[in-house]
């Protein structure tokens, strides 16, 4: 497999440079196989992403990593920046592919895919897999092929290999996906902005704005005022109603998911304040991990009382803050004496879509292990890491 990049004069100007490699952000393929692309069989691909971006992997049967290509474009229906762009980033990565594979239309290509994994932000079997089924077969899939799934299952595969684990995630929203050794699996949260995202980094900035708006009314303590300020500082803001205009603003002319996005960074500011001592923001990360450890309660007596099952957390919250990561790890040990924490396999989401993928089209035993070993052996696996903050533009998918 090698990369369908043009060479450095003939690279376009979009290219951006990330931990010293530099990733184009449409152009980011690899291209498929020429032998592998002739053969007849049958292909499997893997689309997954949310709000922020979105990613494909195509993959043989046997597990061959045939090309790879990613999207700024977002995939979640709930929270698109306008309506279609979740189509849109599908078709556009399907377009590259199809050109990557030498093909002359996205018919053709898609007429070579037997499986297709769809994981993302929201579609699980709790909320209108349908609408998901439809959107694809607009775009000229067979529903027979279309198997939806959801972002955390994807990166709960990504997170434990394919192998049993719970998987907290905690970021722009939160949710946790548990899979036990029976093959059972259970999702607990994800159900977004609107109702959900309980102990995320966006729930923190609600709560930092709901004490401005107290601190205004004059009904906070000092710790709390304290707090408000130092945000206000770092963002540069002269005055409260600064920040509650931004946030309104957006909410406005952009909708949920630039609100939302703005409500992440105060709650993200808010972690680096507890990292740091801060009193009201450590009340404040203390009270995201009990919303979370609460929400996960009834999650959690669905483990059998003799099996002890691994523990990871994922998230730009454990990512930025080892105090959160390491508080809620201890408060959900210390909650069931079912769970023992695991290791990350340190593999990304976009991993986990192509290990979903080879899943549904129930392929030869070593399909996994050759697939896997792709990754380790390709010429940039550094894109595959979950190093949010490094990697954040690099192949990686959703970290939320």
């Amino acid at each position: 497999m090698w990369y369908a990049f043009p060479s450095k004069t003939q690279r376009p100007k979009d290219l951006c440079s990330v931990g010293g490699c530099q990733f184009g952000r449409m152009s980011l393929v690899s291209k498929l196989n020429p032998v592998q692309c002739h053969t007849g069989d049958p292909w499997l691909l893997g689309l997954a992403g949310g709000c922020s971006g979105a990613f494909a992997v195509m993959l043989s049967r046997e597990g061959e990593l045939l090309g790879v290509d990613q999207e700024d474009l977002g995939m979640d229906w709930r929270e698109s920046r306008y309506v279609g762009e979740p189509t849109t980033a599908i078709e556009v990565m399907l377009d590259r592919l199809t050109v990557a594979a030498g093909m002359t239309s996205r018919s053709e290509l898609i007429q070579q895919i037997s499986h297709l994994t769809l994981g993302i932000s929201g579609a699980d079997p709790r909320f209108w897999p349908e609408l998901y089924t439809c959107a694809i077969e607009h775009i000229g899939f067979s529903r027979s092929v279309i198997n939806v799934s959801s972002l955390s299952e994807v990166a709960h595969a990504a997170a434990f290999a394919g192998q049993p684990g719970l998987l907290v995630r905690a970021g722009h929203g939160s949710s946790a996906f548990l899979k036990l050794r029976d093959g059972s699996a259970i999702l607990n949260g994800g159900w977004g902005s609107f109702v959900g995202d309980v102990g995320s980094a966006s729930w923190l900035g609600r709560k930092l704005v709901g004490l401005a708006c107290s601190l205004e009314d004059g009904l906070v303590d000092q710790p709390a005022q304290n707090l408000v300020s130092s945000i206000l500082s770092i963002k540069n803001y002269q005055r409260i109603i600064e920040l509650l205009q931004e946030v309104e603003r957006e909410r406005y002319y952009s909708g949920g998911y630039r609100a939302r996005k703005r409500l992440w960074e105060l709650g993200m500011h808010t972690l680096t304040r507890a990292e740091v001592g801060d009193p009201m923001a450590r009340r404040l990360l203390n009270k995201a991990v009990d919303q979370l450890v609460g929400s996960l309660r009834p999650l959690l007596s669905h483990i059998p009382c003799d099996t002890r099952v691994p523990l990871c957390i994922r998230g730009s919250m454990a990512t930025a803050s080892p105090l959160f990561c390491q508080t809620l790890v201890e408060r959900l040990l210390d909650s069931s004496n079912s769970l023992e924490e695991g290791s990350d396999s340190g593999y990304s989401s976009a991993v986990g879509v192509g290990l979903l993928t080879l899943n549904q089209a129930k392929p030869s035993a070593l399909a996994q292990t050759r697939f896997l070993k792709a990754i380790k052996d390709h010429p940039q696996s550094q894109k595959w890491g979950t190093d949010a903050q490094l990697y954040r533009r690099a192949f990686l998918g959703i970290t939320q």
